[in-house]
């Protein structure tokens, strides 16, 4: 939730000289490229000159009558209002407000259903997400109703502590792994975890310096799972952004104040032929700190994970009519007592459910079941 008033005497965010005029790559114009990793440089030649702000996105001068924000959650850069994806209401809605804390979708606009598309990549370590399709195809953001970053009032707002403030968007990966014989794989996280614990969610985690989202992604999987996979080992050689959801912790504003603001970049890869479920499983080394069981789901039960309808929760623990699960199992790996991986049946009945009201339990991520929706809607 990045804080848009600079500290700085120039004047935060920018923009009383009118209107740039932008283009669909953002401002034109043909100012010199600066270094992608100075917030700010000097004149050597005259040490007296003011400093030089780069846009964080294109480097090119943040001026001083550009329409422009400073994110002072960590980066310190300026970014111009076209190429950080803000329209003109969100960058007004920016201009009075000391904190603002906002949904991304909120710079692109919706279709209806909390949902817009976007183009996301990397640039300099960041995760830029733009509605310039030169640069590549388009995917759904997502985001719940219940939002909390939405749904965000004044007073909850403004007894936010500062730190959370201040912190800003933070962005991940999550694999949606798909077995040669066509099952997907799911973990549950460590029920000691900070956030969203002993939550069902593919495998997955933040990106490293220098990392592409697929270096991420099977990193991630190896370090939680113990697969070790190339991308030569699936179908298509690589792994392709699926979708992306706006993630906020804690859920929902009942059960607490938002402490972490997520994008999640959701990737999917299917794995070659000699790569089904049961070979994998040959290859599975769970890490019990961020990990505690972990199950390959077919097509018809991910259909039915999909179905328990998140919009629909009016109550802890509500379940889809036909979709309780209860008596029902499915076969996968566990982290026992003895701190020991073992091979067993996990109950059905908490991957159909949804999430609570005033507090959250064992349940599939909501993020999750959309990514699936994408899964079985593309392949």
């Amino acid at each position: 939730m990045p804080d848009p008033r600079s500290t700085h005497p120039m004047s935060s965010p920018r923009g009383g000289g009118g209107p740039m005029h932008m283009g669909p790559g953002g401002p034109q114009s043909m100012g010199k490229i600066y270094p992608p990793n100075q917030s700010m440089v000097f004149n050597p030649a005259n040490p007296n000159a003011p400093p030089i702000y780069p846009c964080g996105v294109c480097h090119k001068e943040v001026h001083e009558n550009d329409q422009a924000i400073l994110c002072e959650s960590g980066c310190n850069f300026w970014f111009h209002r076209m190429c950080a994806g803000l329209t003109e209401p969100a960058f007004i809605m920016l201009t009075q407000e000391v904190y603002a804390e906002w949904s991304v979708i909120e710079h692109f606009g919706t279709t209806g259903d909390n949902v817009t598309e976007v183009n996301a990549y990397l640039q300099d370590n960041k995760l830029i997400l733009s509605n310039d399709w030169t640069k590549g195809q388009p995917v759904k953001l997502k985001r719940p109703s219940f939002c909390p970053i939405t749904n965000l009032t004044s007073p909850i707002r403004d007894d936010l502590p500062d730190d959370t403030k201040s912190r800003g968007i933070d962005s991940g990966v999550a694999l949606i792994l798909e077995s040669a014989d066509g099952k997907v794989l799911l973990t549950r996280r460590a029920k000691t975890l900070r956030t969203f614990p002993g939550v069902w969610v593919p495998p997955g985690g933040h990106l490293e310096e220098n990392e592409t989202f697929a270096m991420a992604g099977l990193r991630e999987c190896h370090e939680e799972t113990g697969l070790k996979m190339s991308p030569q080992q699936f179908v298509s050689e690589d792994l392709k952004v699926l979708a992306l959801w706006e993630s906020v912790y804690p859920t929902k504003l009942t059960i607490g104040p938002p402490k972490r603001h997520h994008i999640v970049v959701y990737l999917y890869g299917k794995l070659k032929p000699g790569c089904d479920a049961n070979t994998m499983n040959k290859q599975l080394q769970l890490e019990p700190l961020e990990t505690d069981a972990c199950a390959w789901l077919d097509r018809d039960l991910v259909k039915r994970i999909t179905e328990a309808d998140e919009e629909k929760a009016t109550e802890h623990g509500y379940k889809t009519e036909g979709s309780v699960g209860k008596g029902e199992y499915v076969r996968g790996h566990i982290i026992d007592e003895n701190n020991r991986q073992v091979e067993g049946n996990i109950p059905l009945g908490p991957l159909l459910t949804v999430s609570g009201a005033v507090s959250d339990h064992e349940r599939v991520s909501t993020g999750t079941k959309f990514a699936l929706e994408e899964w079985l809607q593309r392949v």
